[in-house]
This record gives C-alpha cells, sequence and structure tokens, in this order.
C-alpha cells in the first residue's frame, strides 16, 4: 500500500497523534497556554510551573473560597415608566443609604439579558422595608412580597465578571468565580475561589465597590469655601501598569477623546488651571484647606490620595493641548495602593458589594494541599497499574494489551493538555473524573477486542471491520447512557460534583470520537498484517 494509502486508512491513528502532541506542548512549553488564568498571570500558581503548565485549584494548590451573596433588593411587576423611573429613584434615596447610581429600573436595563422587565432594583446594603416605603412614597402599589432580596441575574454576571477581571489582575493563577445556589438562601451568591491566596487576603479584595474618580477641589465662589467636582471615573480612561521610577507611585492612564475635551473645559470655566499656578498648594490629603486647588483620587467616595495640578499640566489645559495628549498620571502614596487603584481600573467597578456577614468560608492550606496532590497522584498510578494488570491478565497479548493501556491513557493526557491550553484548574473532583475516564475508556477498548478476538481469527479487514462496527454500537450506547446520566450533574450548581461529571462528558465523548477508532484502526493494523504474514 503506499503512504497516501496508508495515511488514509490509519487517519484516526494520526489524529490521536497530533492531539497527544498538541496536549504535550501545551503541558510542558512555557507560555503555551492560550487564554484563561495561566495566560493572563504568566504561569501556574504552585510548584507545578517548573515543569508544567497545569494549574491547580485550592483543593490542590492552597488558597481560600469564599461564598458571599450580593447586597441589594429587586422589585418586580410594578410600573416603571419613562415619566416615573426619576421620582422613583428620588423617592428610594430619600428613605434608604442609597445613591441615585445604585438604583436600576427597566426603564433603561429592561432590554438587557437577565433583567427582569417591570423592575425596581437597588444595589446597595439597605434596609427592606425602607426600599419597601420608598417605592411606596412614589405612588406604587407595591407589597412586601413582591420584594426578593437579592439581585437580578443581569447584575449578578456583571458581579462575576468583574470579579473574575478583579482576580485576574492580581496574577494568582486558577480562580474561578462562579454563581452558587444554596436551599436555604433566597440570594444566589458569588463563589470565589483564589489559590494561593488567604481568607483576609481574599476579603481585602473584594470588600470594596472600587470605583475610582478623579475629583477637582478648589475654592467656590468668590474664593470662599470648597467646592469638589468629578472629573473623572473609570469609563473615561484606560490605565497602564504602574511605574514606580517617579518620586511616587504612580497610574498613568489615556483618556477617551470625549473625556479630555470636557476635562479641559472644566479646568478652564473652573478657573482650576490657572488657579493652581497662582497659588502655593499644600494638598495635604488629611488635612485639605479652602483656597487649595487640588485633585483627589477617590476609591468608593474616599480620597486615597491628592496632589496639586503641575504646572506643565496646567498649562496644557489652559492651551487647549490636553485634548490631543490625552495623557494624565494617577498618583499615589505608596505602591500597595497603586496596585490597588490599577486593580480597580481594569477590572471595574463592582454593581454592589458582597454581604461578609453571611458568606461562607474554606481555607486549604498549602501543606494540606501538597498532600493531595501526592496522594492523587499515587491514587492515579495504582490506577493506571491495575488496568495495565488486568488487561494483560485478561489477554496475554501484547498486541491487544499495549495498545488498550496507551490509548485510555492518552485520553488522560489529552484531557490535561485541555485544561492546560484554557488555564483550567484541576480539583479534586477532577481527578476521579480523570480515574473514571479511564475505567470507563478500557471498558469501551475491552469491548472492540472481544467482539474483535471472541469469534476466532480476523481473516480480512473486511471482517475487522464488521466485527468493529457492531461493538462500536455498543459503546456509542454506553456513552450516550453515561452522558444523559451525568448532564444534570454539569448543568446544575452540585458543588464538587460538577467537575466530576464535565471531566467524564469529556472524556466521553474523546473517546467515542477520536480514541476508541484510533484503538480499532491499531488493532486492526496488527492484527490483520499478523494474519497475512502468518
Amino acid at each position: 500500500m503506499s503512504l497516501l494509502g496508508r495515511i488514509r486508512t490509519n487517519w484516526r491513528i494520526l489524529l490521536l497523534v497530533v492531539l497527544l502532541l498538541a496536549s504535550m506542548f501545551f503541558l510542558f512549553v512555557p507560555g503555551a497556554p492560550i487564554t484563561g488564568a495561566a495566560a493572563d498571570s504568566g504561569g501556574s500558581n504552585n510548584a507545578t510551573a517548573a515543569v508544567s503548565n497545569i494549574q491547580f485549584g485550592i483543593d490542590l494548590a492552597g488558597g481560600a473560597r469564599i461564598s458571599a451573596p450580593p447586597h441589594g433588593y429587586i422589585a418586580t411587576d410594578v410600573q416603571v415608566t419613562d415619566q416615573n423611573d426619576q421620582a422613583i429613584k428620588q423617592a428610594i434615596t430619600n428613605t434608604t443609604t442609597a445613591e441615585e447610581e445604585d438604583i436600576v429600573t427597566s426603564v433603561a436595563y429592561g432590554s438587557r439579558s437577565g433583567f427582569p422587565s417591570d423592575a425596581v432594583e437597588v444595589r446597595a446594603d439597605v434596609e427592606r422595608a425602607a426600599f419597601l416605603q420608598g417605592l411606596q412614597n412614589a405612588g406604587l402599589d407595591v407589597q412586601n412580597g413582591d420584594i426578593r432580596h437579592g439581585v437580578s441575574k443581569y447584575t449578578l454576571d456583571e458581579i462575576i465578571a468583574t470579579v473574575d477581571d478583579r482576580l485576574g489582575e492580581t496574577g494568582f493563577g486558577g480562580s474561578t468565580v462562579t454563581r452558587a445556589q444554596s436551599p436555604n438562601e433566597p440570594r444566589d451568591r458569588v463563589q470565589i475561589e483564589s489559590p494561593g491566596q488567604t481568607i483576609d487576603g481574599l476579603k481585602n479584595l473584594l470588600d470594596s465597590q472600587g470605583e475610582v474618580a478623579i475629583v477637582a477641589y478648589y475654592p467656590g465662589e468668590n474664593g470662599t469655601g470648597a467646592q469638589n467636582e468629578t472629573l473623572l471615573t473609570q469609563k473615561d480612561f484606560e490605565a497602564g501598569s504602574v511605574d514606580t521610577e517617579g518620586p511616587r507611585p504612580a497610574v498613568p492612564v489615556t483618556l477617551t477623546q470625549s473625556a479630555a475635551a470636557e476635562m479641559t473645559q472644566s479646568m478652564q470655566e473652573s478657573g482650576f488651571a490657572e488657579g493652581s499656578l497662582n497659588t502655593a498648594n499644600a494638598c495635604n490629603t488629611n488635612d485639605l484647606q479652602p483656597g487649595e486647588y487640588c485633585l483627589l483620587t477617590q476609591v468608593d467616595g474616599e480620597t486615597v490620595y491628592s496632589s496639586p495640578l503641575s504646572p506643565d499640566l496646567a498649562n496644557s489645559f489652559i492651551d487647549g493641548s490636553f485634548t490631543d495628549s490625552r495623557q494624565f498620571i494617577v498618583e499615589a502614596p505608596d505602591i500597595s495602593t497603586a496596585q490597588d487603584l490599577l486593580i480597580d481600573m481594569r477590572a471595574g467597578a463592582l454593581p454592589t458589594t458582597l454581604d461578609f456577614d453571611e458568606s461562607t468560608e474554606e481555607m486549604v492550606s498549602p501543606t494540606l494541599a501538597e498532600d493531595f496532590r501526592r496522594n492523587s497522584l499515587i491514587t492515579g498510578l495504582l490506577a493506571v497499574l491495575a488496568v495495565v494488570l488486568t488487561v494483560f491478565a485478561r489477554y496475554g497479548d501484547p498486541r491487544v494489551a499495549v495498545p488498550m493501556a496507551a490509548t485510555a491513557l492518552s485520553e488522560v493526557v489529552i484531557l490535561l493538555g485541555f485544561a492546560a491550553a484554557i488555564g483550567w484548574a484541576i480539583e479534586l473532583s477532577h481527578v476521579a473524573g480523570f480515574i473514571a475516564v479511564i475505567g470507563t475508556g478500557v471498558d469501551d477498548l475491552i469491548i472492540i477486542a472481544d467482539e474483535v478476538k471472541a469469534q476466532g481469527e480476523v481473516t480480512s479487514q473486511r471482517v475487522f471491520q464488521n466485527r468493529f462496527r457492531k461493538a462500536f454500537w455498543v459503546i456509542g450506547a454506553a456513552a450516550a447512557t453515561t452522558i444523559i446520566a451525568m448532564s444534570p450533574l454539569a448543568i446544575l450548581d452540585l458543588g464538587q460534583l460538577r467537575g466530576f461529571a464535565i471531566i467524564t462528558i469529556l472524556g466521553v465523548l474523546l473517546g467515542v470520537a477520536v480514541s476508541r477508532p484510533a484503538y480499532g484502526s491499531i488493532l486492526r493494523s496488527l492484527t490483520t498484517d499478523s494474519n497475512r504474514r502468518s
């Protein structure tokens, strides 16, 4: 047979080899992961970084897990229109501690996926009775039963995306953020797992909304008093990396064209730029004085740093050249604050804070995680050894047993390569899934071998194909049954069972699509070639 004919006949084997090589590439070549935490953080989260790109979750790397509901309430089936929208927001701010920007309605959000129609949502830590009173003061026919503790699916998805971005900016690989439900809790929860973090460290990262603003502090009318004007918020600029070369740590930002034009206009009309050139400014963050012209960096309304306007920047506002450069420096008192600012700027602000008073917390120590890793490796090796010995005892024919064991193990390697490629953190539940994949894989391969060998010697490739086809129908039916049985576990939020189910389903799909047919091609080549030689 020609080379092209052999390739055409054995293309399933070649596909398996290609997938194995690709998996080895993603597993062991530095920087190979294409997405996920491994790509973002530049490496793994533990000692495996020296030998592979595999990411481990907190079970196998150590770290913190927090599950907390978001603050907020949502009222549904209320009559919200363009005419009463503003009145509703004003009434709620009068009866609660929420700001107007904390209140969203279906007038603006009703077209967004996950936000119900005819609804009012307050994204803040407020009292239920106060929220109800505000709605009723606005003339809405709302009862206590129409209000649900929690937030809409749209807001929850936004929280999850922001927390995920915030964790990604910290460089802790393998972090995951998911939606969790509890039968005893009306509010959906946000579950955060971060390898290498402590409970306190994770809370410090998440206990604020992270709304960054640049505020102008300058004298009021006739030079008396002082006033604050918000010049920039996070949506107005794109942040660079922390710069430690100057006298103070800073985050350089580039403003949007519209934000630069509006800031320039504000600096000219308020007299801030010109006043800062003609006034000696102290701008002590903790002791601002009337008459000073200071730029304040605020996070969630709290000033973390203040500084005067540099002469060069002031002149660029006066002559309008700032609208061309659009370059701005946000200074910080120390590197830690600068890094926190950068995380908030890049990840964005949380729609609402998380209720840590109702959170559940779990910490896995690095020592315990190391024991889990070692025991998982030993368990996996024992499972492989048991499979190999069982296969050899069953057949005693290396032509059948060796390809069977190698094919079953190849599925695990390919799944590990896939996990490394996307930065998927491996947990204990995934390890159980890998062992299940080996078991189900060998079961299917035994079915193939028994069907091929049970009816006597294979006399031709046509005979082999007929027998293999019969075996493959059985394998396909078994695979479909496994996938159907595991699907509820993969879809529903049942903790660790979900990871086990996903790995098992992926392994079954990989086996049916690639490894089982490849084993059939290997077995066909060995048995039919041997018969021809004999």
